[in-house]
């Protein structure tokens, strides 16, 4: 779990959120990570599946391994799907 949550997920949202990547396509810009924080507040993720509530993208350094874990297997495709609308 370490490695692909706090390895790979950690560095993927480094890398979308990195200021140096702003004209690569998987960039994530400020504007987007605010719509995207709002949106992981409001999502409802059953407590079976996710025993953690949600914290926002921009508190990621304080994420713990599960919460990578949550957010790479149940809500990050929903939360990301179409971050540009």
């Amino acid at each position: 779990m370490h490695t692909y949550a706090l390895g790979v997920m950690s560095d993927l949202l480094d890398a979308w959120i990195d200021k140096q990547n702003e004209n690569e396509p998987f960039y994530i810009s400020p504007e987007d990570v605010e719509r995207i924080n709002n949106r992981i507040l409001k999502i409802q993720v059953p407590h079976s599946e996710c025993s953690r509530l949600p914290r926002p993208i921009s508190e990621k350094e304080h994420w713990k391994a599960y919460e990578f874990q949550c957010f790479l297997l149940h809500y990050g495709f929903i939360i990301l799907r179409g971050k540009k609308n």
